[in-house]
């Protein structure tokens, strides 16, 4: 393993510990993931399309040694779909049984 790790490295194994060269190995292959993930996102942000994917691809979606740059959704969207499932959970009444919404414009509102 010493000596695979000297090989990545370029450099004579005997001064240093495992330790050490395994960090600075680690070093090395992550800059050589950023190069070639910087690669990949630029081959690939000059082929997509800007209609099905409106974000730009990142570095960070090719480097193996990172974390997933796109976040995952919390919450719920509220939308005409979701909007019965939301209104059951916290009235417990469907919401097709539920009065219309109050027209705002007619409310006055005390300042």
């Amino acid at each position: 393993m010493i000596d695979e790790l000297a090989g990545i490295l370029g450099l004579d194994p005997d001064p240093y510990c495992l330790r050490r060269l395994y960090r600075m190995a680690r070093g090395r292959i992550e800059q050589d993931w950023e190069y070639a993930a910087q690669i990949c996102a630029t081959i690939a942000n000059s082929v997509r399309d800007p209609k099905t994917r409106r974000q730009p691809w990142q570095m960070a979606h090719f480097h193996p040694m990172r974390p997933d740059p796109e976040p995952i959704p919390l919450g719920v969207p509220i939308n005409r779909d979701t909007m019965p499932a939301i209104a059951f959970a916290f009235t417990g009444k469907r919401f097709e049984d539920m009065p219309d919404p109050v027209d705002l414009e007619r409310i006055e509102f005390k300042q």
